[in-house]
Formats: C-alpha cells, sequence, structure tokens
C-alpha cells in the first residue's frame, strides 16, 4: 500500500510539471505568436526608415560635392579677383606714368 501511494505521489508530481510545462509551452506559443504580430506591424515603418536612411546617405554624399564645388568656385574666384586687382594696379602705374 505505501509503495502505491509512493508511486501514486510521484506520478502526481509528475503530472504537475507536465502541466506546468504546457501552460508555460501555451505562454511561449501565444508571446511568439504576439511577437510575429508586432513584427509584421512595425514591417512598413522599418521599410521606411531604411528607405529614409538610405536616402539620407544619398543626401549627404551629393551636399558634401556640392560643399566642395563651392569651395573651389571660391578659390577660383579669390584668384579671380587677385588677378584683377594686381592687373588693375600695374594698369593705373603704368597709365601714371605715360600721363606724367
Amino acid at each position: 500500500q505505501q509503495e502505491n501511494d509512493a508511486v501514486r505521489l510521484e506520478l502526481t508530481h509528475r503530472l504537475e510539471q507536465a502541466r506546468e510545462v504546457e501552460s508555460s509551452m501555451v505562454q511561449i506559443s501565444n508571446l511568439s505568436h504576439l511577437f510575429s504580430t508586432k513584427v509584421a506591424e512595425h514591417e512598413p515603418l522599418v521599410d521606411l526608415i531604411f528607405s529614409t536612411a538610405e536616402q539620407t546617405g544619398e543626401n549627404l554624399t551629393r551636399g558634401n560635392q556640392w560643399i566642395d564645388s563651392a569651395a573651389r568656385h571660391g578659390r577660383d574666384f579669390r584668384m579671380y579677383a587677385l588677378t584683377f586687382l594686381i592687373v588693375s594696379s600695374f594698369s593705373l602705374l603704368f597709365l601714371d606714368y605715360v600721363y606724367d
């Protein structure tokens, strides 16, 4: 009788453990389903963020090219202005020398 009670108690304990494992598995399954649903809901936003990030990278590249171009044009303008001022100065000196 004691042996049967011990076996029954052991089986009852294992049955409880199996039920706890089953309950945990159901919770995991529900959470997994919820996670996949949330991922599916956020997919359009993630795609939008990705495309916006790509566009931002392209805009930065183009902006850097424009800045480089503006810097080159600024250097060119300074060179032309300096050349103009030097030529004008020498022209004025020459004209002053000729008409004096």
